[in-house]
Order: structure tokens, then sequence, then C-alpha cells
């Protein structure tokens, strides 16, 4: 692993770990080429995948028929297919519900009325779910050979370091090192042509969440910067088809999955808060809401459980943070964290303070050179400066507890608490506040 030894730079102002935050595709992802349809009811044939609407138009106006939500078929192509074939062995009429209305619309006799084909027969709902978990398996099938895939090679679309192995690597670089976050990478599918979307607008001078057009890069750059439009706008209806969640349930995107969830923890909240009233006062239950959790400090793995993240860290990097802590006050467990934080940002060893190009050529380094079982160095942490936070929000650093209770410890080698010096000191002797007579005005104005 090739080793970088220029100097770091320094951290001016608190770093901010990117919200882990995470859309319905209403059209197959898989199309054939030829995207030709016949009428269900004639001979006329439509591309269905340029004239949709003239398609719908023509069975509503030719026909009296229309489909009921038309964008929920996951894979309209097969659902017109299979329909096709049944109303060649059966009438259509057997399948649809009569709707009767006043209206000028499609009108026939005195009266206005249409067949609506719905999921509302029972064979028509079953052909939708169908099609919903034919299109999850191929989705899941997808995402798991980009998970696995090992020829990915890829730019990042901020800077010229080049990727290649996996794609997580290129959307972690992206988070953490450029505060851009499309969220989790094994949420994301159809990487590529997700990254070709992003990369396409960058390069058009185009910001990713407005789509507004600038001149050149630096003004867009600089627009993106003051107006916080570092991201993609989950409101966009072109990146649902990127995100798994949006595949999960049929009818259902993001919103809707997320809408559900809050709505299931109100109601398991207020369930709970009515039991509490019936109850004594017990906390031992009680858990605190951390926001995003904490984040290792290795990779973008969080959690609100620092025991998980704990394990975690062990486990996956062989970094022991209980040992690691053990002996140290708060405010030096906090130094220590903040200087690790800022030692892998930098991609320096916490050790030996070699410099690497990437996160990965550093933690293999630190982890086959063992530098990740042992305590730094004191005097390269013990520093004032680490007092201040890599992150501005980084949770860890709240869920630390004081590992001597009593400020004693009986065990040799081991520091107790850091007394803690009152900024209300007394007032010196020359201070003119010691004069009684102001102070006495002091009082009495």
């Amino acid at each position: 692993m090739d080793k970088v030894k220029n100097a770091t730079h320094p951290i001016l102002e608190p770093l901010t770990f990117p919200e882990v935050k995470c859309k319905q595709s209403t059209s197959a992802e898989s199309e054939t080429n030829n995207s030709f349809i016949g009428c269900l009811l004639c001979s006329l044939t439509f591309d269905l995948q340029r004239h949709e609407s003239e398609f719908l138009k023509h069975l509503q106006v030719a026909h009296s028929l229309c489909i009921a939500d038309v964008n929920l078929i996951c894979d309209l192509r097969r659902y017109i297919e299979y329909w096709r074939m049944r109303f060649s062995q059966e009438s259509y009429v057997q399948f649809c519900t009569l709707v009767k209305q006043d209206s000028q619309t499609w009108r026939i006799g005195n009266e206005s009325q249409y067949y609506l084909l719905s999921d509302l027969t029972p064979e028509d709902k079953k052909l939708r779910e169908d099609l919903q978990l034919k299109r999850l398996d191929m989705i899941l099938s997808t995402q798991q050979q980009e998970r696995e895939d090992s020829t990915f090679s890829r730019g990042c679309l901020f800077c010229r370091e080049h990727f290649e192995g996996n794609r997580a690597s290129l959307f972690d670089h992206m988070a953490f090192d450029h505060h851009f976050s499309v969220g989790q990478p094994n949420n994301i599918v159809f990487a590529n042509e997700f990254l070709d979307i992003l990369e396409e607008k960058l390069s058009s001078f185009k910001c990713l969440y407005c789509d507004k057009t600038f001149k050149d890069r630096l003004t867009l750059k600089e627009h993106m910067r003051k107006k916080m439009h570092k991201r993609i706008n989950p409101r966009n209806p072109v990146y649902d088809k990127f995100y798994v969640i949006n595949y999960l349930e049929l009818g259902k995107n993001w919103e809707a999955v997320l809408s559900e969830e809050e709505e299931d923890e109100d109601g398991r909240r207020r369930g709970d808060e009515r039991d509490d009233v019936q109850k004594d006062d017990n906390w031992e239950d009680w858990q605190e809401d951390s926001g995003i959790g904490a984040v290792c400090l290795f990779c973008p793995v969080s959690t609100a459980d620092i025991k998980k993240l704990e394990t975690h860290m062990l486990s996956l990097h062989g970094f022991d943070l209980e040992h690691m802590k053990r002996g140290l006050n708060f405010y030096l467990q906090v130094k220590l964290i903040n200087y690790i934080r800022r030692c892998v940002h930098q991609r320096s060893c916490i050790r030996c303070k070699e410099v690497f190009p990437n996160r990965e050529g550093l933690l293999d380094h630190m982890t086959s050179q063992g530098h990740m079982t042992d305590l730094p160095d004191k005097q390269d942490w013990d520093q004032p400066q680490y007092f201040f936070p890599t992150y501005e929000n980084d949770t860890l650093l709240y869920k630390l507890e004081d590992d001597d209770e009593d400020g004693i410890d009986d065990e040799p080698g081991r520091a107790g608490k850091t007394p803690v010096i009152a900024e209300d000191t007394p007032i010196a002797r020359s201070s003119i506040l010691r004069d009684h007579n102001v102070l006495r005005g002091l009082r009495d104005s």
C-alpha cells in the first residue's frame, strides 16, 4: 500500500456526520426491445413506452374500458399481455365493474357508463401482486450482485480519486470526505446508472438538488455550498428507481412506508403512555432517544446502542474501545475519541502517524501492524485542542461515561476523576468590586 508522506492539513472547524436518511417506481425495470403492444379488445397496436397515455385513452374512448391505478402496476406490459390473453378466452365484462355516472364522457344512450378493470377482481389483484413480487425478486437479485461485484471501477464525482473493487468505498468516500451522502450503499440498486445521472448533471453544471443550471463548475459549487444543496432532492421522482425501499410494498413509495412506521411508533408511544399512567414512577426501562445514533470510529456504521457499536468495532476492526477507555475519566475519553476521529478523517495512523491515500489503506495498515490494539501515545492525544469535537454531531461523545464513579481508584496506575475548577473564581484583590461603596451602588440601582 502506497503511503503519502506529506503532512496532514489541520481541521479548522468541526465536521458533520452525514445524516442517513433513505420511493415508488412506476415502470418495469426490464423492457424488451419491442415496445409495441396490442389493444386489449381490437387489432390496433401502440408503442407503450412512448405513447402509454394514447393507449389508455383509446381504451376509454373506443371500448369504454378503464384500468384503475395504472401508476401502481409495476409491469404494465405483462399486465396487458395477461388480460389480452384472458379477454380472448372470455368476455371482459365478466372481469370488470360497470360504473355509471352523470357525465358527458363516453356517453352511451342517455347514461354515461364504462367498465373498470381493477384489483376489486381477485384475479386482477393476484396478478398485480405477482408482478410486484417478480419485480422485487429481480431488484433484490440485482442489488446482491452489485454488493458482491468486485469489478466496480469509478472516479469520485467531486475529486480525482478513483475507486475499484466495491461500490461502498466510493459512496463512503463521498459521504465522509465531501459531505455528500445518498444513504447507505446497501440500500441502493442500479448504482452505476444512479452515478451516471449525478455525473451528467454535474458535467452540465446543474445543481443536484434544485436542477438549476449555472455558467461554470465554480459557480455551481458555490451555489451548492451556500444553499446547502450538496445532496439529492428526496422529492425528485427521478431518484426513486435507485432505492430498494420503493419496491418493498405494492403502491407505496418511501414516504408512505416511513409515514406508516411513524404512525405505528406514535401508536406504540400513546399506548405506552396510557400504561404508564397506571404504574408507579419507574425509570428502569427508560431509554434516551439519541437521534442518528453513534457512528463507528472507522466506518459509516451507526447504532443507538453503544454496546453494539463497541462489539462492531471489536469484531470488524479489532479495536477494543472498552479497553481503551479503561482508567480514563470523561474528559480524557473525549480527547481520545476526537483524536482518533481526526486521524481517521485525515487518513493518518493513530500510532505511527503515517498517512495513506484512502481509508481502506489506513485500516489495512493499522490492522496488520497491530496499531488497533494498543492505546496511542498519551502525548499525542492528551492536548487541549482535542476538547473540541472533530464532528459537531458526534453522538458517541454524549454516550461516554466516567469510568470512575467515586473519583477514587484502588487499582495502581488508574487515574481518578479530574477535579472540575469553577469559572467564577474569587474576586481579585485589585478588583473594583471589592469597593463596598460600589457594591452598594450596584444593589441600589
